[in-house]
């Protein structure tokens, strides 16, 4: 990944973003925000540049998985037996994950002009992520019959 910092404008500069939107999977909200402010000193030497950003979404998605079989086993009056049959579901599985993800992105820049062909720079950058993940599951059985429901936050 390239990062590339902004570096101080010619001439002062202000802008700001912001954003939202909603995720149809899980009818969550989407938030975007960005700013960032810069200057020249008047003699035009020294520059600087502060932006700052955050992105915070809650994801979400519905998972279907199966558990196939090709081998059935039945009670045949004495004991149990297994015989080999055409693949079957045995098991069907619900999961519905909701995540959420937020970002924090902060940089201060800096540069002085010493002449024409030297210049000083201290460029900074910090993020902050979080990920935070939540996992719905529903289970059911088709052999048994039996349904069974968890929740696994890792």
């Amino acid at each position: 990944m390239n990062l590339i910092t902004r570096t101080a404008p010619l001439n002062f500069r202000l802008s700001a973003t912001a954003g939202s939107g909603i995720n149809f999977i899980n009818d969550k909200r989407i938030l975007n925000g960005s700013f960032l402010v810069g200057d020249r000193s008047e003699n035009k030497k020294f520059g600087w540049m502060i932006a700052a950003s955050i992105n915070d979404s809650d994801f979400g998605s519905h998972n279907i998985e199966a558990d196939w079989d090709t081998e059935f086993e039945y009670n045949n009056g004495t004991d149990t037996e297994k015989i080999e049959v055409n693949p079957f579901v045995k098991e069907f599985q619900q999961r519905d994950y909701v995540v959420q993800r937020v970002r924090r992105s902060f940089s201060a820049n800096f540069d002085y002009q010493l002449n024409d062909n030297n210049t000083l720079y201290f460029k900074s950058m910090y993020n902050w992520r979080m990920i935070g993940k939540i996992v719905l599951e529903a289970l059911t059985n088709f052999l048994t019959e039996t349904t069974s429901t968890w929740m696994i936050s890792p």
